[in-house]
């Protein structure tokens, strides 16, 4: 289910050249921090659907102990 993977899954926030901005517990806790951000276009983005979204990229971080 993608709206629970949205909840829960922690990510990262970089600029588009790769700088490393901020870590989030879920996409839900970017959103409501960064009110111009959507929480589908970010998904998008996690997908490799889209590239950036509003100037941004986004990863799922990787955890070390993470079978993925």
């Amino acid at each position: 289910n993608t709206f629970t993977k949205l909840q829960i899954l922690p990510i990262d926030m970089f600029d588009k050249k790769g700088n490393f901005i901020e870590h989030f517990s879920s996409v839900k806790e970017c959103v409501s921090k960064y009110n111009n951000l959507s929480a589908s276009q970010i998904s998008r983005v996690l997908k490799n659907i889209i590239k950036s979204h509003k100037g941004y990229v986004f990863k799922y971080t990787k955890q070390n102990n993470d079978i993925v």
